[in-house]
């Protein structure tokens, strides 16, 4: 099968992560891809996986839209893919317009709940054959707010490569404190998100005092850059956390893995979230807030820890636990690990979504033919 996937651009997000992933899987599985979209950030990961990536600016406005649809329509003329994916609503949008013309069609990923969804958007957005939502609360949200029928919409969790996810040995961890000149012995926690008001991390730093006002020598690694890190490196200093959390910025988040116990993300939104996944395939729990996909993801108490979103009291119980009993949640780490392995892997979901681009394309194969220009 040849997919085309389209996304609006290569920028530090998650959707960036989830479509250069699946489509390295897609193609390792014996598939046919490209990619179109404008740069960003991720072009190096493009070059690196060698994937082939057709430049195309998705902009705002009807009329660039318009055009922007005209230039994705004469590729696929020029690509003849089966099937093209479509990622956020100005790809969405243009593989809508470019379908009318070519005959192609297309499916898409849901990968944020909350997403505009007024008159005008709810006018804008095409989901196409079928629509992929990657937790329990996107599925809701596609039938309640954009009246998609159930019988159109599949569930898909995102998946990870257990390969790149290694559980580190106690040799690696101590090795991965002493690079962040950590004691071996300290309860260290790690985040790994985007700097911003959605994912928490102010919440986190102020549960971290919290915490360790009972004495726990906590430590916490910020693994991510973003707006606001300037707000959130001021709050450390003056909560008197200076020496106890570490920015990291925008670096490769296995060290930090191997390095802690546990892992943190109190964000307040979420979809479903690649970097928890990533994290229990590395043995490492998750305490999350109850934002979209958490319970999707852990057995609260088993394999991790869901908490209210916004309850900087309860987090900070939370982490004084980790501190106090480290066989628990080492316990915890290796369920995590467990449970990962049994439903989130990379090679589960491109198969699943492989079921999705044929049934789309049987679909559209019985209810009318291809276009003189197929």
């Amino acid at each position: 099968m040849k997919i085309g996937y389209v996304i609006r651009s290569l920028e530090d997000s998650g959707v960036t992560v989830y479509v250069l992933r699946l489509a390295d899987e897609m193609r390792r599985q014996g598939h046919d891809v490209f990619l179109v979209s404008d740069g960003g950030m991720y072009e190096t990961e493009v070059e690196r996986l060698k994937l082939r990536r057709l430049p195309l600016a998705l902009c705002r406005g009807p009329v660039t839209s318009y055009l922007a649809a005209r230039r994705l329509a004469d590729l696929v003329r020029r690509e003849r893919p089966d099937i093209l994916h479509a990622n956020w609503r100005r790809a969405q949008l243009a593989c809508h317009l470019a379908q009318k013309s070519t005959g192609t069609p297309f499916v898409s990923t849901l990968h944020t709940v909350g997403i505009p969804a007024g008159w005008l958007y709810q006018k804008m957005t095409h989901w196409g054959a079928r629509v992929i939502a990657p937790c329990t609360e996107a599925v809701t949200y596609l039938r309640e707010v954009f009246a998609v029928p159930r019988d159109r919409i599949r569930q898909i969790s995102h998946g990870v490569n257990p390969a790149a996810w290694p559980v580190p040995s106690p040799e690696a961890k101590a090795g991965a404190r002493k690079i962040f000149n950590l004691p071996p012995e300290a309860p260290v926690l790690v985040c790994v998100a985007r700097l911003g008001i959605l994912k928490g991390q102010d919440l986190l730093i102020q549960a971290l005092a919290g915490a360790r006002t009972s004495g726990a020598d906590l430590r916490l690694l910020l693994v991510g850059a973003g707006a606001d890190e300037s707000r959130l490196r001021a709050m450390a200093r003056d909560l008197g956390l200076t020496d106890a959390v570490q920015f990291l910025g925008f670096a490769d988040p296995h060290d930090a893995l191997a390095a802690a116990d546990v892992f943190v993300l109190p964000s307040w939104q979420e979809s479903f979230g690649l970097a928890p996944v990533e994290a229990m395939m590395s043995g490492r729990a998750p305490i999350r807030t109850d934002s979209q996909g958490a319970h999707d993801q852990i057995v609260s108490g088993e394999s991790g820890l869901i908490i209210p979103c916004g309850d900087v009291a309860t987090l900070s119980v939370a982490l004084a636990d980790v501190a106090r009993d480290r066989d628990l949640w080492l316990e915890r780490g290796q369920k995590a690990h467990d449970r990962a392995v049994k439903f989130f892997t990379i090679e589960a979901m491109a198969r699943r979504v492989t079921a999705v681009y044929e049934e789309a394309l049987a679909e559209t194969a019985s209810s009318s033919h291809r276009g003189p220009d197929r």
